[in-house]
């Protein structure tokens, strides 16, 4: 007998969408934070404005990395395609 996916419904495939983007974007603001600490930004002579323009970057980044990965093995797409998708 062969694995057949189960279908979601529409909750269900939000829940799952938002876990992946918020886990990501929980891993970018860990990372950026700690990075910071060794390696401070200061933007408009703040040092606040520096940490929040790295963690906002960064926790975009994964978050857009951790939902592709998500995209890719239901639909298959090329990356260009993934991405387009993604935003």
């Amino acid at each position: 007998m062969k694995n057949l996916p189960i279908k979601k419904t529409f909750w269900q495939s939000v829940v799952v969408g938002v876990l992946h983007c918020g886990s990501g974007c929980t891993l970018g603001d860990i990372i950026a934070e700690t990075t910071l600490i060794f390696f401070p930004v200061v933007l408009f002579g703040k040092e606040i404005f520096g940490a929040w323009a790295v963690d906002y970057a960064l926790a975009l980044a994964i978050g857009i990395i951790f939902q592709y990965f998500s995209i890719k093995p239901m639909k298959d797409p090329s990356v260009k395609e993934g991405l387009k998708e993604e935003m």
